[in-house]
């Protein structure tokens, strides 16, 4: 069976190579564009809330391969929404 055309038990075909890397070329630009935000507007924590809310994390950023700009950044961003809602 060729790749990719196995399901998972949920019934999902798993992501092609190409799927995979379209997803992460987008992941690395949506965190571009959110670490731009913070730095023109100096609001980390709309950018923290953004991207709680896309469901996205640090390590899917870093998986994605974010670069260290963006993503030193947005860890500091997360790091302060967290502590702001304890």
């Amino acid at each position: 069976m060729k790749r990719g055309t196995q399901r998972c038990k949920s019934g999902v075909a798993p992501l092609s190579d190409a799927q995979l890397a379209e997803r992460a070329a987008f992941t690395r630009g949506y965190a571009c564009a959110l670490s731009d935000w913070i730095r023109l507007f100096n609001e980390p924590s709309t950018a923290a809330q953004v991207l709680h809310h896309s469901g996205l994390t640090i390590e899917i950023l870093k998986k994605s391969g974010v670069e260290a700009y963006d993503l030193d950044l947005l860890r500091a961003a997360v790091g302060r929404r967290t502590r702001s809602r304890r």
